[in-house]
């Protein structure tokens, strides 16, 4: 391998790595749009754990409960899937920020 098709490899390698880094919940990026002066939306705001694995996912915060509590629901009463078709989309208004809760 020539020294430029190592650099590109490592480049390409940073670039991966980093990308998944920066990506987060599909619930996080829509809290932050919704509320987008509050800048603690990490993974502990709602779980009890910072960095919850699956198993640990459903210890739920005062406030990640309230967030389970609101999706927004159709007119038969089923929530509204989010873009990734997976993740219920929130009443983000009903639910208020982190800071002032609306509960």
């Amino acid at each position: 391998m020539t020294k430029n098709a190592k650099r590109i490899t490592v480049l390409l390698a940073t670039l991966a790595a980093s990308g998944s880094l920066l990506a987060s919940n599909p619930i996080q990026t829509d809290a932050k749009k919704a509320f987008p002066d509050v800048k603690t939306f990490k993974c502990g705001t709602c779980h009890t754990k910072a960095m919850p694995k699956k198993e640990d996912a459903k210890e739920m915060t005062g406030y990640g409960k309230a967030v389970v509590a609101n999706p927004v629901k159709d007119d038969k009463g089923k929530p509204v899937m989010g873009a990734d078709g997976k993740t219920p989309t929130y009443d983000w208004k009903k639910i208020g920020s982190p800071e002032k809760p609306a509960n």
